[in-house]
């Protein structure tokens, strides 16, 4: 089965629910919608625009956060630059809540996963180079929870749950080349 897009993309961020909803988030051209929605259940698209806020263009992180609900985070807006905001979308409402300055640090190229009612962000690039802490994000939002420094900050990596409240981070681009250490992120959250 095919669906046609609403936009072209390049490289963007996806994440799905478990309910059969799709977002497409980045990799578009100016004049086209920052998020795309994808409903498995009808076969069907629809743009949804984030309203306030920049347009996080690439580079953005994006998580489900269950029952149709999405966190999507940072990236690079239309100049380069990178983005510290964050947005709670409800596709089954079709609303759009912007965060400003969700995010400690303005990144890119990060990779963020939910564990219970907690966001973790790993890795990424600020203007300055790769971003060396990661952070926690309550789930319902977005505010600071904590953050702990990276032993070797990377873009292009995996970020994957390995054990219940236990992420693996493996891969990417470090300072020095390909990344050769794995890193193991605990929480504490159910």
């Amino acid at each position: 089965l095919a669906a046609p897009a609403r936009a072209p993309r390049r490289a963007p961020a996806v994440a799905a629910s478990a309910s059969g909803v799709v977002l497409i988030a980045g990799g578009h051209a100016a004049q086209e919608t920052a998020v795309e929605l994808f409903f498995a259940s009808s076969q069907s698209t629809q743009g949804l625009p984030l309203g306030t806020g920049p347009d996080p263009r690439a580079g953005s992180a994006v998580v489900s956060l269950g029952s149709g609900r999405f966190a999507l985070l940072g990236g690079v807006d239309e100049a380069g630059q990178p983005l510290a905001d964050g947005w709670l979308i409800d596709a089954v409402a079709q609303t759009v809540k912007h965060v400003p300055q969700a995010l400690k640090t303005a990144r890119s190229g990060h990779q963020a996963r939910r564990v219970g009612e907690q966001i973790v962000v790993v890795g990424g690039r600020d203007d300055k180079g790769l971003v060396g802490e990661a952070e926690v994000l309550s789930v319902t939002t977005l505010a600071a929870v904590s953050s702990t420094p990276l032993q070797a900050p990377r873009e292009g990596h995996v970020l994957w749950p390995i054990a219940p409240k236990t992420l693996l981070v493996a891969g990417g681009v470090a300072a020095s080349g390909a990344a050769t250490l794995l890193e193991v992120f605990q929480t504490d959250q159910r």
